[in-house]
């Protein structure tokens, strides 16, 4: 829509600002006179009235003093549009401040005489009387010698009037005491009364077109900030936008003085200047909210305070005062624009987003300015200001890099809102993973309890009943027979209650472990040595076979006490489920990596389906008598010497437990 907009406009300016002839010279004046004798106004258009001028300084003369006794009056000639002040007269420069009569004759062609013709009056500062042909058309407020004397007021307007003669005769009344610059700023027109009307209606159309863009390209992002208040570029573009649409609307009084033409004059022109002031700093806020780390916060402060210092003094000072300091404000905004566009480099330095666009619609902009700034001190001819269209093309610029930041939001927000949408179908199936794994623990929590109260009281019981017996004197008391039994369940609540605590210590790594290196096969030697005796002794027999690695050299780093427990472990399982006189096997071999310790039994077995829950804590079969924990025990001692453990077993054959240890 914004790109819309700005072709449009620019097409329609350039429309109605074109020449309305081609190829033909318009006529001039010389010396206070125009021959309009090769111009026919039916045919070739309306035309300037730019040249020499009759000036009489500090005179305010009407057509009747020109009459056959005007030899006595000696004219200036100045050039027209000019402000008086920056004109000699004998020698010595007119003063900003004063009061003039210009006059200048033409000479119609034959087409044109007997026709209603129209004569077009732009910027004249600050009031001014006209006569054409004697006759008064227009006075624009209150031509006089002083300041108390006169009313400054503008407007700009088309004035019909009917030539009856092959001559035309104007006389140009201004006084000035209100401002810096006084006389004909611009160009004044001649043409017919349809020419005239037609293009003054043109340009109404253009600049309000023009003012409205910018008005509602200014509302659109105010309204983006209100929706989205994080970000406050959008409020300040729409600031700036807004701003410059104003400042349009008002220069010169061109347009808002037909719209509003009881407006109070000096009202209009503080909000000419305000509106200014209002730009650069919603232009600096705007630039610093984009590239923070390039426009440092203390200049951005400087900044503003210069706007509302200078918008303050604009408001309580009258325009004699505050217009005199329109080269100083304009050198103030030099500057300001200079070090945004250093802070504009540094960002494209370092890549930033957008800034490319920045820079080609600030250097039109600034182009545009200083073009301005020589214009308003009467250093070039224009017909027209252009910093307006500058800044135009620059709000266009910044519309394409908001809108894209806004495209490649709204492009972010549909990508997280698809991984936001494939995060909560994943967290779904986690939390229900997570839930089951709950419901699984809670019923391990409670059998372990089950187990926990199961284990402790029976030999508990045991105690308590054989105590009790003694006390009674079912048992002879110092029954050795009877203190050996209870003797016996207090070494199993011991062994429990250790059982639970290294589990416990483990799990929590509150274990420390030692390790050192060692030679594994004089390691395992030793452990059956140690053991041999106590498993013979209970009647069944324990065997060691180390052939494989009998002659090899095969070191591993384990903590000796640790892995101790965890064969120890296994190795009194194995005796607990093998017959009374069976025979249980330690065979230690290994490959080119682990170090393997195998237990091996000729007891029941084990069915398939127990075997993966095994090494799982507190799992024990329901008949099996113990804890559930000697295993997982031995499962996380081997974990901490980044070992494994297994188990190999058929039901009515035997079982084989071993472990393996990294080779160093």
């Amino acid at each position: 829509m914004g790109k819309v907009i700005f072709i449009l406009t620019f097409l329609y300016l350039f429309i109605v600002n074109a020449e309305t002839t081609e190829g033909k010279s318009e006529p001039a004046a010389e010396q206070g006179h125009i021959s309009f004798d090769q111009w026919s106004f039916q045919q070739d258009g309306f035309t300037h009235l730019d040249g020499e001028w009759e000036f009489y300084w500090q005179q305010l003369l009407e057509p009747a003093d020109f009459g056959e006794d005007r030899n006595r009056l000696d004219p200036y000639y100045m050039e027209v549009p000019h402000a008086w002040y920056q004109s000699d007269m004998d020698g010595e420069s007119l003063p900003h401040e004063g009061y003039a009569t210009y006059r200048v004759t033409m000479d119609l062609h034959e087409d044109d005489q007997d026709q209603l013709m129209s004569i077009y009056l732009p910027r004249v500062y600050s009031a001014h009387k006209i006569w054409v042909n004697g006759e008064r058309l227009y006075e624009q407020g209150v031509v006089g010698e002083s300041r108390s004397e006169m009313h400054p007021d503008e407007n700009t307007q088309a004035l019909p009037f009917q030539v009856e003669s092959d001559s035309i005769e104007v006389v140009l009344q201004v006084s000035n005491f209100t401002q810096r610059a006084g006389g004909i700023w611009d160009s004044m027109y001649l043409g017919t009364e349809t020419d005239m009307t037609s293009y003054l209606e043109s340009q109404m159309t253009g600049t309000l077109f023009f003012v409205g863009s910018l008005i509602m390209i200014g509302c659109v992002f105010i309204c983006f900030y209100l929706f989205r208040r994080k970000d406050r570029a959008p409020l300040y573009f729409g600031l700036l936008c807004i701003a410059i649409g104003v400042q349009t609307y008002l220069q010169g009084g061109k347009f808002f003085s037909l719209e509003a033409p009881y407006w109070n004059w000096e009202l209009r022109y503080k909000l000419e200047y305000l509106a200014n002031t209002a730009a650069l700093g919603s232009f600096a806020l705007f630039v610093h909210n984009l590239y923070p780390q390039e426009m440092k916060r203390r200049v951005r402060q400087i900044i503003l305070l210069f706007c509302s210092s200078y918008g303050l003094f604009v408001a309580v000072t009258p325009p004699h005062i505050f217009s005199y300091t329109m080269l100083f404000f304009q050198l103030a905004i030099i500057a300001s624009l200079a070090y945004i566009f250093y802070a504009f480099i540094k960002a494209a330095i370092r890549r930033r987003s957008g800034i490319s666009l920045h820079i080609i619609g600030f250097s039109v902009l600034f182009v545009t300015l200083i073009f301005d700034i020589l214009y308003y001190n009467q250093r070039v001819a224009a017909e027209e200001t252009l910093l307006n269209y500058g800044m135009f093309f620059y709000i266009f610029m910044q519309s394409l890099h908001l809108a894209k930041m806004f495209a490649g939001a709204y492009t972010r927000v549909e990508e997280l809102s698809s991984e936001l949408l494939s995060l909560n179908v994943n967290l779904e199936e986690k939390v229900k993973a997570r839930t089951q794994t709950i419901h699984e623990k809670e019923a391990l929590r409670r059998r372990m309890m089950t187990n926990i109260s199961h284990e402790l009281s029976t030999p508990l019981s045991s105690i308590r009943g054989y105590i009790r017996g003694m006390l009674d004197g079912v048992f002879r008391r110092r029954d050795d027979r009877y203190m050996e039994l209870v003797y016996d369940k207090t070494l199993l609540l011991e062994r429990i209650v250790g059982d639970l605590h290294d589990l416990s210590k483990l799990e929590n790594q509150q274990i420390s472990f030692v390790y050192e290196k060692v030679n594994i096969h004089i390691f395992v030697r030793r452990l059956y040595e140690k053991y041999e005796t106590e498993i013979n002794e209970s009647g069944q027999r324990l065997d060691y076979n180390d052939s494989r690695v009998h002659d090899m050299d095969v070191s591993v780093r384990i903590d000796p006490d640790r892995i101790e427990q965890a064969f120890a472990n296994l190795l009194f399982n194995a005796a607990r489920y093998s017959a009374a006189n069976g025979t249980i096997n330690v065979e230690l071999d290994t490959d080119e990596e682990y170090a393997v310790i195998s237990i091996i039994d000729a007891g029941s077995g084990i069915e398939d389906e127990e075997l993966p829950f095994l090494f799982d804590r507190f799992y024990k079969k329901t008949s099996e008598e113990g804890f559930g924990i000697g295993l997982t025990i031995c499962k996380e001692i081997i974990d901490q010497h980044d070992g494994d453990i297994g188990v190999e077993s058929s039901v009515g054959v035997g079982s084989r437990f071993y472990f393996k240890l990294p080779v160093q």
